[in-house]
């Protein structure tokens, strides 16, 4: 099973603009006010800070939207107020242009702006020294300007798009630039309409100004042109990867994002990473409705979705997840629901995306959405164990290798107990080279970890590669360390559920309904596990490409018989064994002393 979409981030649940993609500035306004030097953040990590000339006294300030707040300036009298904001450059802000330059974001014009002969919106043209760029409107239409070293135009056209600047209009505006392939594109995007628009390649002659090293400037132009309305999301990039199409891509994606809404019932800007109930003076709403941003799906299989979140049992929850499907993020399939294990319901397609239903029954208290993640289960090649081989898969969870010439495959299977996998190779087959310590192996449906490769001579001579593996579930064996904790007449998918928090697996179908009362002092997830069947009865049952663990009702006995398998080799052996591999160490001192009493709780 390989991990295809993992959600996570602030722009998965926003839509804001990903700051990946803005290596060079990412401005988001989502401040309350200024620093206390009048400055604006610079999300992107360059600390480029905005300046804001004409704060004081005018009617510049934050409002909440739809992607969090935005900054709005000049709104009463621009000629007067002449707000704009400055981000200075120390020399490096062009000074390694790429293949291409993206630059642009969010502007939600007035009147005053789509009716006037020249709006600035984002320019390099007040120095020092010469500008590279000029984005503006001219009569409510978006133009571009682009300037050679020596500060003369190479590039002035203004485009047409197939909606027209209203005001107060939430529109998309960037513009592309490629200095070699000496081409420019504006990519235009209007929020109400969902529409957006390429112009046509817009060519130009020269070379343009690499070695430009004037400010960045938004709002203004030579002191005498100004911007009226709000500005959201602006970004810049001088080394960007991405092109026109993509850009298509990110508007059509970001319209779903819900959480940065600030009039939604969710939120996903107050804390990085993370969503919860939008509160309103201390109170949470009782549900909240999260829609995500557009992320891959294309599985080669079959699809599992999981969801890491922080609740309290009975009071908060995560209620509902649904899934979409698109294959050009405009006709979306209907929303389907997740059932219990995770099971992805909606169509295979290119684009995915997935509303997730947060509840609460006490309003000063939320859950929490850490993070959701797709898995792509590829098709089992072999269905029938007798017939199958072992393939090796990648670290994605796709197949790698078949090996066709294994021979002596035994799989050992133990209810409640051992499973295990061990084949032999010729040492001089092709497909040797796959097989390494940690490598996963799939045999039909179940996966294993290979525990040692041994490398021996049989006894007639040839050279052959002896593998041992153990299934997947194993490696819960190196979980998060687990703290002593008392279940109270609990059911056993209860005690299932802690022993799998912070792991990748979750409680499948439990069909055992025993209660229990009991304390586990189990340090890792796999001995509650077994703790919790041995009390409860039961059959665990470890489904290792979906991650669930199941717990069911007993359908077979104990009968006492034990089957081993040996053989007598005589050999030369290489023996790789990571069976005794250990990635967490844990410290206990004198009366239970551990790190996280003098580590800030950190273990």
């Amino acid at each position: 099973m390989g991990l295809q979409a993992v959600l996570n981030t602030q722009t998965d649940f926003t839509g804001e603009f990903p700051v990946e993609y803005a290596k060079d500035g990412l401005w988001r306004f989502n401040e309350n006010a200024p620093d206390a030097d009048t400055m604006l953040s610079d999300s992107s990590g360059r600390d480029r800070k905005m300046f804001v000339s004409g704060w004081s006294g005018t009617s510049a300030g934050f409002r909440n939207g739809q992607k969090g707040r935005h900054f709005r300036m000049n709104i009463t009298n621009p000629a007067s107020e002449k707000t704009y904001l400055k981000a200075a450059n120390d020399g490096s802000i062009f000074q390694s242009l790429g293949e291409r330059i993206i630059v642009g974001g969010w502007m939600n014009p007035t009147t005053y702006s789509v009716g006037n002969t020249y709006t600035p919106i984002f320019n390099t043209r007040q120095g020092p020294g010469q500008p590279i760029f000029y984005l503006s409107l001219i009569r409510g239409k978006p133009r571009i300007m682009l300037y050679n070293s020596s500060g003369s135009l190479i590039l002035d056209e203004s485009v047409t798009p197939p909606f027209s600047f209203v005001n107060n209009g939430w529109y998309f505006i960037a513009c592309v630039i490629e200095p070699g392939n000496k081409k420019a594109w504006y990519v235009i995007g209007d929020r109400e309409s969902g529409a957006v628009w390429v112009s046509a390649a817009l060519p130009f002659t020269g070379e343009l100004n690499r070695s430009c090293t004037a400010d960045l400037i938004m709002g203004m132009h030579a002191n005498s042109y100004w911007y009226a309305g709000g500005i959201d999301d602006w970004f810049l990039d001088c080394d960007s990867q991405l092109t026109a199409e993509d850009l298509m891509d990110y508007f059509r994606s970001s319209l779903m994002a819900n959480a940065g809404d600030t009039s939604g019932s969710v939120d996903g800007i107050t804390e990085l990473g993370a969503v919860a109930l939008r509160a309103s003076s201390g109170v949470y709403p009782s549900e909240g409705v999260l829609t995500t941003a557009a992320a891959d799906c294309n599985l080669s299989g079959t699809g599992r979705v999981s969801v890491t979140s922080e609740y309290i049992s009975g009071t908060t929850a995560i209620s509902l997840i649904e899934t979409s499907t698109s294959d050009d993020l405009t006709d979306w399939s209907d929303w389907a629901a997740v059932p219990a294990d995770g099971r992805l319901t909606s169509p295979n397609r290119t684009y995915i995306r997935f509303r997730v239903t947060l509840t609460t029954s006490d309003t000063s208290r939320t859950p929490k959405l850490i993070d959701i993640r797709l898995y792509d289960i590829p098709k089992a090649p072999y269905e029938k164990i007798g017939y199958a081989r072992p393939v090796v898969l990648d670290r994605n969870g796709a197949w790698e290798a078949v090996l066709e010439n294994a021979y002596d495959i035994i799989v050992t299977g133990e209810i409640n107990g051992e499973d295990t996998l061990s084949f032999k190779i010729p040492y001089r087959d092709g497909k040797r080279g796959y097989i390494d310590s940690e490598k996963k192996i799939q045999i039909v449906d179940d996966v294993y970890k290979v525990r040692t490769v041994t490398d021996t001579r049989d006894t007639d001579g040839s050279a052959v590669t002896e593998v041992y593996a153990e299934a997947e579930f194993y490696d819960l064996t190196f979980s998060v360390r687990k703290e002593e904790r008392t279940f109270e007449a609990e059911y056993p998918e209860t005690a299932m559920a802690y022993a799998l928090e912070g792991t990748e697996w979750s409680v499948g179908t439990v069909t055992v309904r025993t209660k229990r009362t009991w304390t586990s002092t189990e340090k890792n997830a796999l001995s509650i596990l077994r703790n919790t069947a041995d009390l409860h009865g039961g059959d665990l049952v470890f489904d290792c490409p979906n991650r669930l663990v199941h717990l069911l009702t007993v359908n077979g006995r104990d009968s006492g018989a034990l089957f081993a398998y040996r053989k007598n080799m005589k050999s030369i052996q290489r023996v790789v064994d990571t069976r005794e591999l250990v990635t967490r160490l844990y410290a206990v001192g004198a009366e239970g002393m551990t790190f996280a009493d003098i580590n800030g709780g950190k273990a």
